[in-house]
């Protein structure tokens, strides 16, 4: 089930009769729409007064099945130059209309105290482990990682919520990577290209990228 009803019906002069899902959005929904396209307008719900808008605007309006989209950025380091951290508000405060969005920070270990390399990089992963939900879809930011479009990220997004996953964590590891265990806990990986990124800038093109996918989902301008 994709969230909300969704009954075949037989046709009725030239529409079908079925009752119309929740308000949907996104690139992902459109093959649906081809069903809601030929409902009357009293079908989806619509006042009379607001029959003159059309689908796609209304569309808009409201997240599929009503329920707003979680995201939350795992990242190993603190950030401490400003321009990095006002980078990072900036796209924080432009994300919240469409989703809740977070950063949690995990303290970096230095190998040197933590008894080598993998010692220091198991500690970060056990606080990585630790702050993700249980309930999270994790995308793990992976050099070796699924390369995607704008495009194609905007869309995996929308077709996660299809499935159900409105609650998705974003996992970008320390300078030695991470443990077998953020491995093993990662549902999918992620990667901006074979370039190497500073883990700084790497979270400020992570939390643009969501910006510009919600963006892209609702055929808002902003993406060129």
């Amino acid at each position: 089930m994709l969230g909300g009803s969704f009954k075949h019906g037989k046709r009725l002069a030239g529409s079908f009769a079925c009752e119309a899902p929740a308000f949907l959005t996104g690139s992902g929904n459109r093959r649906l729409l081809s069903c809601l396209g030929g409902l009357p307008r009293s079908k989806l719900g619509v006042p009379a007064a607001r029959r003159g808008s059309t689908l796609s605007s209304l569309l808009k309006k409201r997240p599929f099945g009503g329920e707003r989209m979680r995201f939350t950025v795992v990242a190993v380091g603190k950030l401490k130059e400003r321009f990095w951290t006002d980078a990072c508000a900036e796209y924080l405060k432009r994300l919240q209309p469409y989703a809740k969005t977070e950063v949690r920070e995990i303290a970096d270990v230095d190998p040197g105290r933590a008894g080598g390399v993998d010692a220091a990089r198991d500690r970060e992963g056990a606080a990585i482990v630790g702050a993700l939900s249980p309930s999270s879809h994790v995308v793990l930011l992976a050099i070796d990682g699924k390369q995607r479009s704008s495009e194609g990220f905007s869309q995996r997004i929308d077709a996660l919520k299809l499935n159900g996953a409105s609650d998705i964590a974003f996992v970008i590891g320390g300078s030695d990577g991470v443990s077998a265990a953020v491995r093993q806990r990662a549902d999918e990986t992620l990667s901006f290209g074979p370039v190497t990124l500073p883990h700084n800038l790497a979270r400020v093109v992570l939390l643009e990228q969501l910006y510009r996918a919600q963006k892209i989902s609702r055929g808002e301008p902003y993406h060129k």
